[in-house]
C-alpha cells in the first residue's frame, strides 16, 4: 500500500562546478602564457627585420659614398632622399619613437654605448652608434642595436649588427 517515492535530483554540486572552473582556469593560463611568448618572439623578429633593413641601406650608402652617414631626425622622418626605397616606419619603434642616433669616438666606445647603460630597452628599442664623434656624412663605422624581449636560452637582450666596412 505505501509506496516509497524516490526523488531524483538533477544538476551539479558546488564541488563539481568548482573543479570544472579550476580546470578551465589552468588551461586558460597555459594558453595565455604560450600566446604571450609567441607575441614577444614576433615583435623581436619584426625589430630584427627592421635593423636588417636599416643595415642594408647604410651599406648601400657606403657603397655609393665611401663612408657611413649619421642621419638627422629630419632625415629619419623622411628618409627617401638619404635612403631611397626605405619606409619611414623602419626607423620608428612600437612606441612611436625614432631610432636613437649617437656619435662616439671609436668602435670601443660604440661597443660600450650599445651594450652598456645606454643599450636599447623596451622603451627605446633602436639605437645606431657611429664613429668618429664628429662625423655626419663621413662616419667610418657603426653598430646598430635593438631590444630583444624574449632572448633564447639566456641570450642577450640586445641584438647588434655592425657595419660590414667598419674601420
Amino acid at each position: 500500500m505505501f509506496k516509497t517515492l524516490k526523488t531524483v535530483q538533477k544538476g551539479f554540486t558546488i564541488i563539481e562546478l568548482l573543479i570544472v572552473i579550476a580546470i578551465i582556469a589552468i588551461l586558460a593560463g597555459i594558453v595565455l602564457n604560450s600566446v604571450q611568448g609567441a607575441q614577444a618572439k614576433a615583435r623581436d623578429a619584426q625589430r630584427v627585420s627592421k635593423i636588417g633593413n636599416i643595415q642594408t641601406h647604410l651599406e648601400q650608402y657606403y657603397n655609393e659614398e665611401g663612408a657611413y652617414v649619421a642621419p638627422t631626425n629630419t632625415e629619419l622622418n623622411d628618409p627617401s632622399d638619404l635612403f631611397p626605397g626605405i619606409d619611414a616606419e623602419t626607423f620608428v619603434d612600437a612606441d612611436g619613437d625614432l631610432i636613437t642616433v649617437t656619435n662616439v669616438a671609436d668602435e670601443a666606445a660604440a661597443n660600450t654605448a650599445i651594450a652598456g647603460a645606454n643599450a636599447p630597452t623596451n622603451d627605446d628599442e633602436f639605437q645606431l652608434v657611429l664613429w668618429d664623434d664628429t662625423c655626419v656624412t663621413n662616419c667610418t663605422g657603426y653598430l646598430l642595436g635593438t631590444y630583444i624581449e624574449a632572448p633564447g636560452d639566456g641570450g642577450s637582450n640586445v641584438e647588434i649588427k655592425s657595419g660590414l666596412n667598419n674601420d
